[in-house]
């Protein structure tokens, strides 16, 4: 979806909204689908800039994420490729939520091999949609109904759960590895 665009601008002061996608995701395990959370710091973070949310660290949820994921995708085909990069990216304290998220967006564009230049907003924009511009701020919602409906895909568990569509980006990858890209066109 986002490989049709040369350019892609985030979002960089909007007021952080609670129940959103900006500190959680989705994927599926023997389980089911379990949904990973990244704590935040105590406050009042609904409302205010997404820049200043700070990640919390009085439990050790980066350990407990990573085993999640390794024990869950440790099987697919792709796994070993990417768990190289990603764990240290998990594992790294980021005092920023957005600093995580920036980052966590590079190495997967760096993964799918897109050519995308990355900016900042420089102050918050109300988008109208035009032609050249498409705002996808809010295509997720955290009952993992979206807009975007995934094209089907071998998926770990799919003999136990059938596919499960709006996953993150992490079920493809380690699913499909370079073959990745082709499901993602719009």
């Amino acid at each position: 979806m986002l490989s049709s665009f040369d350019q892609i601008q985030i979002e960089a002061h909007e007021h952080y909204i609670k129940g959103g996608f900006r500190n959680r995701f989705c994927i599926t395990t023997a389980n089911g689908i379990a949904n990973i959370s990244i704590p935040l710091r105590k406050g009042k973070n609904e409302g205010q800039s997404i820049k200043s949310v700070e990640i919390a660290y009085d439990t050790d949820w980066q350990r407990q994420s990573w085993n999640t994921i390794k024990s869950a995708y440790q099987r697919a085909p792709f796994f070993e490729h990417y768990a190289e990069s990603l764990q240290p990216l998990l594992t790294h304290r980021h005092k920023y939520l957005y600093d995580l998220n920036w980052e966590s967006l590079h190495l997967i564009l760096r993964w799918l091999k897109w050519p995308t230049t990355v900016s900042e907003s420089e102050i918050y924009q109300k988008t109208e949609q035009t032609e050249s511009v498409v705002d996808f701020r809010n295509l997720m919602r955290v009952n993992n109904q979206s807009e975007f409906e995934s094209k089907p895909y071998p998926q770990v568990f799919e003999d136990k759960w059938g596919f499960i569509s709006n996953l993150s980006i992490l079920d493809l990858l380690f699913c499909m590895g370079p073959e990745a890209p082709k499901y993602l066109t719009i």
